[in-house]
């Protein structure tokens, strides 16, 4: 997607570097060298998007890590251009970013077979499974909520017994006892997903008394909202490197 906006394709993809670059970007944080690559080009020579010299170095090196030749070749061309305080300057940002990417792709990858396992066990899409985790638990399997929610989908004591979860600290278990209880409230409500998003989190009698309706609890109306904002950016982010 990102290389059609930037080379544009015909009448059918017209070149557009904003959506360029926000393509390539969430190829880039997800690996891919050669979208990484042309980041680093983008910045260190472009127009649109600004040039940005500490960018096109992180990204060069990004892409150069993975044997990517030119984009060592363009970063060590830079390096030579730098002063010693730009160095140190580019060092500290280069840093700083790796850390916060690594962090995202480190969450999205840690539980990956169990969540994918339990997608197809229980027929949902990883995205939604990987989006209630990120909201509910921001991928900690030792999460304890006030009011006793245990583990990566927080399920409480009785919700975990009734799926049979024996140890909802570890996260097999967690995830595969979570999905069934969310396929159970995707049964029980034919499918609306924020009926379904609503039900996971105030519980289904709740909506079944409020005659199918999200009822109108501060907490759960945020929850819906963001897990499906957090469900849209992992299928834009799955899409970005098809």
């Amino acid at each position: 997607m990102g290389k059609l906006y930037n080379f544009g394709e015909g009448e059918e993809v017209r070149q557009d570097f904003k959506l360029a670059v926000y393509w390539l970007t969430k190829a880039a944080e997800q690996g891919h060298f050669q979208a990484q690559y042309l980041l680093g080009h983008m910045y260190e020579y472009d127009d649109e998007p600004p040039q940005d010299y500490k960018l096109a170095f992180f990204w060069y090196t990004k892409a150069a890590e993975q044997n990517h030749y030119f984009a060592k070749e363009d970063r060590d061309k830079m390096l030579e251009k730098m002063s010693q305080s730009q160095i140190e300057e580019v060092q500290k940002f280069s840093k700083e970013l790796y850390e916060k990417i690594d962090n995202e792709i480190a969450e999205q990858v840690r539980y990956s077979s169990f969540i994918n396992a339990a997608a197809k066990r229980y027929n949902l899409t990883p995205e939604l499974i990987q989006a209630i985790i990120k909201i509910e638990s921001s991928f900690n399997p030792f999460a304890i909520s006030e009011r006793g929610a245990m583990g990566l989908m927080q399920l409480m004591p009785e919700t975990a017994k009734e799926m049979n979860v024996e140890s909802p600290f570890e996260a097999e278990e967690n995830i595969m006892g979570g999905s069934r209880y969310l396929r159970k409230l995707h049964d029980l409500f034919a499918g609306d997903l924020q009926l379904v998003l609503a039900a996971y989190n105030a519980g289904p009698n709740r909506i079944l008394e409020n005659n199918h309706r999200i009822p109108r609890i501060p907490e759960t109306e945020e929850y819906v909202k963001k897990v499906l904002q957090e469900y849209g950016r992992i299928r834009e982010n799955a899409l970005a490197i098809q």
